[in-house]
């Protein structure tokens, strides 16, 4: 009798021991797993916040054209487009040295390219308001727009990937329930 008490208590013991495991581990995994979402929702709040900071600032920069084309003053766009650009670049390079998280590469790549176009836009088609002059016509200026709405298109298409893109990130990392 004493023999089977003994084996029912060690029988007992060693699924306590099991129980006690699986609890531990289901905890460490909770927790890694918790870990992992704060930083893939971190990682995609921080690309939002850039791709904000960069549309607000293009905005600026949009209002120095209309004062320049106003004024016919383009002398005052240089400046802060080049600022502009160069605000670009550094988010570029915070992009580029991002650790990925929880497969974040696809999201990271698709920014990068939002921000090498933003780049390429304001380089090339808003530095060529610098080159106007007091004299300019209005049809030099159209086609300086022409330009820049044709390019419009192609940003909007790249800023919807990138938003595709981090919306099926945020569902497979369960991010925003």
């Amino acid at each position: 009798m004493y023999a089977v008490r003994a084996v029912y208590l060690e029988q007992t013991f060693s699924v306590v021991r099991y129980n006690t495991i699986l609890a531990i581990l289901l905890f460490c995994f909770s927790a890694c797993h918790s870990q992992v979402n704060e930083k893939a929702q971190k990682l995609s709040n921080t690309l939002t916040t850039i791709n904000d900071s960069v549309s607000e600032r293009g905005k600026a920069l949009g209002m120095c054209i209309a004062d320049a084309l106003r004024d016919k003053d383009y002398s005052k766009i240089a400046l802060p487009r080049q600022k502009f650009e160069d605000y670009i670049d550094s988010c570029g390079r915070s992009v580029k040295h991002m650790e990925d998280v929880a497969g974040s590469e696809q999201m990271r790549r698709a920014e990068l390219a939002v921000l090498g176009f933003e780049k390429t836009m304001v380089h090339n088609d808003l530095a060529m308001f610098e080159k106007l002059t007091p004299s300019s016509h209005q049809s030099e200026i159209n086609v300086l727009f022409q330009i820049g709405e044709k390019d419009s298109k192609k940003e909007a298409d790249l800023i919807a990937k990138f938003k595709e893109i981090q919306q099926e990130y945020a569902k497979k990392n369960g991010l925003g329930e």
